[in-house]
This record gives C-alpha cells, sequence and structure tokens, in this order.
C-alpha cells in the first residue's frame, strides 16, 4: 500500500508526466492550486504557499534527491520513503496546510 501511495504522489506531482520531480514541477503545482483557489500573486494566501511548496522542496532535495541532480526518480521517491518512514509525505503535508489554513478563498 505504502508503494502506491508513494507511486501516486509521484505522479500527482509530476504535472508535466516525465517521470521525475523537478522544483519547475513544484512550482508549477503551486500555481495551480493558487489559481484554482483565487488567490492572487500578491495575497497573503499565495505567498505563504509559496513559502510552503519552497520549504517541502528544499526537504526533498535533501532527502530524495540522491544524485543531486535536481530531479527525483520514481526509485528515489520509493528510497525516501523506506529512508525516512516517520516523515510525512510532500502530499500529506501539502494537504493537511490546506485543510488547516487556506480553505477559504480570497475574494
Amino acid at each position: 500500500m505504502k508503494f502506491w501511495l508513494s507511486t501516486f504522489e509521484l505522479f500527482f506531482l509530476d504535472l508535466n508526466n516525465d517521470g521525475h520531480l523537478t522544483y519547475k514541477d513544484f512550482l508549477w503545482a503551486k500555481d495551480k492550486i493558487c489559481y484554482m483557489s483565487g488567490w492572487k500573486i500578491d495575497s497573503p494566501k499565495y505567498k505563504i504557499t509559496e513559502a510552503l511548496f519552497n520549504e517541502i522542496w528544499k526537504s526533498l532535495e535533501v532527502i530524495a534527491d540522491v544524485d543531486k541532480d535536481g530531479k527525483i526518480t520514481k526509485s528515489e521517491w520509493v528510497m525516501r520513503d523506506l529512508n525516512f518512514p516517520a516523515k510525512k509525505s510532500a502530499l500529506l503535508l501539502l494537504t493537511a496546510y490546506y485543510v488547516d489554513n487556506l480553505q477559504e478563498r480570497d475574494h
């Protein structure tokens, strides 16, 4: 089950479907979430979301990008779960943050 969740997360965040995650994928995901939520670039919720995505990417670079090439492959993603089982997944962190802080849209 954990393997499938890991694979789901990778493909959920790999928005250009090139088989690996990059910082560009994270920026794209952040922009889509903010756009769909109606958060403008200068809004507090946009800035908070941007900071969260930057922090998660920095963590993933340390714990998952084994060869330090700026890309996280499927095998690196799965190894992240094996090496850091106590860490919450990036997708779960994003979901929890959204539910706790960002549900209401800016108008």
